[in-house]
């Protein structure tokens, strides 16, 4: 079994499928992860790992404090539960608490990519794991894919050594900032969850409003966000809430149209909801 926040990242789902194992959702709040719940999971379902998105969290966009991470790491070093920590978004945040692999270096499978902070297109990863994992982790690598294009790896050295995979984060943030005070301006008067440096960010629907009902509205006015459905493990309540990526626009004159849209759909209120729907 392997635990998760109740909404996270789709593709640990996908994955956990592929591989017959079984995923569940544990509570969270506006920190994270609750310590206290993974705690009750770790004593009645004794699972193999956890798994984390810690910093810039997709979608939710938390970055978990260092008292949430020390609390949730105490609590899988008492049960000896895996932490696997995607941790592809902390190169775009200015500073964050320490890493699960530094708190737990031999509990913590550390994964990070420079897809998300660099280019995209650069497909290239990093796994940090505890040393009687390695053989595992290389075993899957190769039986997952063998090998990278060698020239991906050469383009992704290249930029490291030369110091460019670190300007460019520099240009990433900047440009998240502006973008983020766009939106923090368009929607002054609805509860976004989201942070200076993200990508993404986390509307929280006024009443009324489904996820999938408002996500489908917005598609049929040409602007596309993802419901809280799209990330839930399991088939609990969940969150009536959007995901909005704000590094899809291509300019940002294009993303405040887009975010204009939004919040006049949000404004109709009940006049929208029976078409959507």
């Amino acid at each position: 079994m392997i635990l998760a926040d109740s909404i996270t990242y789709q593709g640990i789902s996908a994955l956990c499928r592929s591989q017959g194992l079984d995923l569940r959702g544990l509570p969270f709040d506006r920190g994270g992860m609750i310590a206290d719940a993974l705690e009750t999971a770790c004593a009645n379902w004794r699972p193999r790992a956890v798994f984390l998105v810690p910093s810039l969290h997709n979608p939710t966009t938390v970055t978990l404090s260092d008292e949430r991470r020390q609390a949730l790491a105490a609590v899988a070093r008492r049960h000896s539960v895996l932490i696997i920590e995607d941790d592809v978004y902390r190169p775009l945040l200015d500073s964050g608490p320490p890493s699960f692999a530094m708190l737990e270096p031999e509990l913590t499978v550390h994964v990070s990519a420079l897809s998300k902070s660099v280019a995209p297109g650069l497909r290239y990863g990093f796994v940090v794991a505890p040393r009687a994992f390695l053989g595992n982790v290389a075993a899957a690598l190769r039986i997952d894919c063998w090998s990278i294009s060698p020239l991906t790896a050469l383009i992704a050295t290249k930029l490291i050594e030369s110091g460019s995979a670190a300007r460019i984060v520099k240009f990433q943030q900047e440009e998240l900032r502006r973008r983020q005070a766009v939106l923090r301006e368009v929607f002054a008067q609805f509860d976004v969850q989201t942070d200076l440096t993200s990508t993404h960010a986390w509307l929280h629907l006024p009443e009324l409003w489904r996820g999938g009902a408002f996500a489908r509205a917005c598609r049929q006015r040409g602007v596309a966000v993802l419901p809280a459905d799209a990330f839930a493990v399991g088939r609990e309540t969940i969150a009536h809430a959007v995901r909005i990526n704000l590094g899809a626009a291509p300019s940002i004159h294009e993303l405040r149209k887009a975010l204009t849209l939004i919040v006049d759909l949000l404004n109709a209120g009940h006049l929208e909801i029976s078409g959507a729907v």
